[in-house]
Formats: structure tokens, C-alpha cells, sequence
């Protein structure tokens, strides 16, 4: 139902410049005929006519003519809206469905919250890992989500600057899995803030991997710091050696120190 409701917001936003526009035409269109076709063929009709009931019985015909082309013209023109709103949904869900199966593929978990920080959407394979249904959070605030009364709290402190109009991306654990987080506010057509999206993708086994490597390359720096002390060590043997060989007044035995 989440994954609905935000097609069907993207669908929205995505072509509604465009459709308010063609909802205007259509008004203005309609007033400026209509108001034409009244005035002029009224004017046409009392300069050929003078018999009232003639005059009545035209007017009669003309409404319905009047009727019968507007209706066929606001037919043509809603058509051609309808077609807008169908191409629009489609490229918009074309485009939330390639987005999905990406989102699915990489583990993550996509939600959106209000202002009370309440959440109004969640959903994505990585709520798998958080033994969480698609929307079971909705109505939950992330206080009570993750149990506490913290505004500190990273993750609740990350949403309160996404509402000041930032961009936050942040790194947590929870529930034994790594996140690569990122929030965003969602701006109104007036440019007022009342909810944020945020995505989380589980990097888990990414750090794993880079603790791994971590380790090793200490345990290299161990193994490069006991060799360079083993060769210091010769070295200052080496340099006792040819001192007490001096000492005797014979040669050197290692000339490379």
C-alpha cells in the first residue's frame, strides 16, 4: 500500500505544471466560446429575423447546436487530458519500478515521516532483516520505534535537520546489521516541508569486509614494524662488531654499515 501511495504522489508532482495549465485552457477555452458563439449569433439571428416566435424557435436550435459542439469539443479535450495523466502514471511507475527492484536488490528500506516524526509509509526487502511487515510501522513515531526520548539520538536527530531543509546521510547499527543512511525533505508546491523520505541500505557485509581488511593491514603494520626493529638491531650489531675490530686494529668486516 506504501509503494502505491508514493507512485501515486511521484505520479502527482511529476506532471502537475503541465496538467494545471491544460485544466485553464480548457476553462478559458470553453468561457471564450461559449460568450462568442452567444453574443454573435444572437446578433445574427435579430438581423435576419423579426418574428418573435421564429427568433424563439432559433435560439431553441442554436442552445442544442451550442450543447452538442462543446460537448464534442470538451470531449476531445478531457481525451487528450486523460491521455496526459495515463502517459504521466505510466513513465512514473516505469520508473518507480526499476528504482524497486534496485532498492530490492541491495537490501534497503525505504519510509517517509511527518512532522510529529510519526511514520506514514516503510517498505523494501531489508525490512526482512528487521523481522518488519511493509507498513507495519505506520503511525509509530521513531521515539517509540527505538525506544527512546532522545532528540540526540542519531537517527532522530538526523530527521529533525532533514525538516530544517537539509540533506543528512548518517551510518548506524541496529538490530545487528549496518546502515548507509539517507534522508531528504519533501518540499510542497509552496516550498513548506511537511514530510521527509529516507533510505537505509544494509552495508553489513560491506563492513565486515572493510573490518577484515582493517585487521589485516594492522597485523601487516605489526609484521613491517618487528622486521624494520630485527633490522635495526643487526645493524647496531654490525657497527659493535667493526668498532671492536678496530679496537684490534684489524679490518672491518661489514663495510655497508
Amino acid at each position: 500500500m506504501g509503494t502505491k501511495n508514493a507512485v501515486k504522489e511521484n505520479f502527482f508532482q511529476l506532471g502537475y505544471d503541465k496538467i494545471k495549465w491544460n485544466v485553464y485552457y480548457i476553462v478559458i477555452l470553453y468561457c471564450v466560446l461559449g460568450g462568442v458563439w452567444i453574443y454573435f449569433s444572437d446578433e445574427l439571428i435579430e438581423s435576419l429575423y423579426t418574428d418573435v416566435k421564429t427568433i424563439t424557435d432559433i435560439q431553441t436550435y442554436k442552445g442544442w447546436f451550442y450543447v452538442v459542439i462543446t460537448a464534442l469539443l470538451l470531449f476531445l479535450m478531457i481525451n487528450r487530458l486523460y491521455k496526459q495523466l495515463k502517459s504521466y502514471y505510466e513513465q512514473a511507475l516505469k520508473g518507480h519500478t526499476s528504482l524497486k527492484l534496485i532498492f530490492d536488490q541491495v537490501g534497503s528500506v525505504i519510509w517517509t515521516i511527518d512532522k510529529q516524526l510519526r511514520f506514514t509509509s516503510s517498505y523494501g526487502s531489508g525490512l526482512n532483516k528487521l523481522n518488519l511487515r511493509v507498513n507495519e510501522v505506520i503511525g509509530k513515531t521513531l521515539y517509540e520505534y527505538f525506544g527512546v526520548n532522545d532528540n540526540e539520538f542519531l537517527p532522530i536527530h538526523s530527521h529533525i535537520k532533514a525538516f530544517n531543509g537539509d540533506s543528512v546521510y548518517y551510518e548506524m547499527e541496529w538490530e545487528g546489521n549496518t546502515y548507509h543512511c539517507h534522508l531528504e525533505p519533501l518540499r510542497e508546491g509552496t516550498g513548506e516541508i511537511n514530510s521527509v523520505i529516507g533510505i537505509a541500505v544494509d552495508i553489513t557485509d560491506r563492513k565486515k569486509m572493510e573490518d577484515r581488511l582493517k585487521n589485516q593491514l594492522n597485523e601487516l603494520l605489526q609484521w613491517k614494524n618487528v622486521v624494520l626493529n630485527r633490522e635495526d638491531k643487526i645493524m647496531e650489531l654490525k657497527k659493535e662488531v667493526n668498532a671492536l675490530l678496530i679496537e684490534q686494529g684489524k679490518p672491518i668486516k661489514y663495510s655497508n654499515v
